[in-house]
């Protein structure tokens, strides 16, 4: 079975598993089966970053905004929206 992810969630899934990860992750949450270190964590901030041209400030870089993909997703909608204003 193959979850629904968002259009945001999904792009960083592609990040992760071209550009991360070594194997496939299947069905599984790369970042909530906390799959990632600190670099490879610096690596999907830079990436959210360019690919949404968006800034996170020091006090968003919490675990609980890269807890899972949707998250993230949340995180970088947030981030938009606030940027649209």
């Amino acid at each position: 079975m193959t979850r629904a992810l968002s259009e945001e969630a999904a792009d960083v899934l592609s990040f992760l598993q071209t550009r991360i990860l070594d194997e496939p992750c299947g069905d599984a949450d790369p970042l909530a089966e906390e799959w990632l270190d600190s670099l490879a964590m610096e690596e999907l901030i830079g990436f959210l970053e360019d690919r949404y041209r968006i800034r996170f400030d020091d006090d968003e870089l919490v675990a609980e905004q890269f807890a899972s993909l949707e998250s993230v997703a949340a995180l970088v909608r947030r981030k938009r929206a606030a940027t649209a204003r």
